[in-house]
């Protein structure tokens, strides 16, 4: 998995790994609180997009 998603402050973001970024972590903040159902929309979202990565 390359991408991971976690919450910061009750919020939801994205958490892209060191190895697509030349070692440097990188984050995307999605701006939706952190709920059962917004994770699993997320989750819906970025897995299609991550086997885009490989």
């Amino acid at each position: 998995m390359k991408v991971g998603i976690e919450a910061l402050k009750g919020r939801l973001r994205l958490k892209f790994y060191k190895l697509l970024f030349n070692g440097n972590q990188k984050y995307l903040s999605l701006s939706l609180a952190d709920t059962a159902e917004n994770r699993v929309v997320i989750e819906i979202k970025v897995r299609p997009a991550e086997l885009d990565i490989n």
